[in-house]
């Protein structure tokens, strides 16, 4: 007697991520059960795909402001984590406030680190790990002459 092929359908959630598929059309001498072995099967190396990393911890440097001479670390104000998968694109940009107003304290908020990942985008708030003054003018020009030679 012929059932015809066997068809699974499967859920799985991990670390918030949740994977729908389907098998069709699976053949053999039981074609139900093998299509539940094939399920179960993808279900498992695709759950070993998937792992939680932490992109951006609260506190870590995640680079630097040069105002005139004076150089001054930026860090992020909060963590992320996310689930990371097999082709996943992770693009970071970071975004300075256009009018800071100066003197700037430690830990301000002057901006933001930008996590561009595939098509979704994140963003943290970055604040400087110490206070700056507002630039000499001396410290203007140095700027704008390290500005032309570039």
């Amino acid at each position: 007697m012929f059932l015809g092929p066997g068809n699974f359908i499967f859920y799985a959630v991990k670390h918030n991520i949740h994977m729908l598929g389907v098998l069709l059309g699976v053949n053999g001498k039981e074609p139900l059960m093998d299509a539940l072995k094939d399920g179960k099967y993808i279900v498992k190396q695709l759950s070993n795909e998937l792992f939680k990393e932490d992109i951006v911890k609260k506190g870590e440097e995640i680079g630097f402001l040069n105002i005139g001479n004076k150089q001054t670390k930026l860090i992020a104000m909060k963590s992320l984590s996310i689930t990371e998968y097999p082709g996943l694109k992770i693009n970071f940009s970071i975004s300075i406030k256009h009018h800071l107003k100066f003197p700037i304290n430690s830990n301000q908020k002057i901006g933001y680190l930008e996590i561009s990942l595939n098509d979704m985008k994140r963003q943290i708030s970055i604040a400087t790990t110490s206070k700056i003054s507002k630039p000499s003018i001396t410290d203007k020009i140095h700027d704008i002459y390290k500005a032309i030679n570039i």
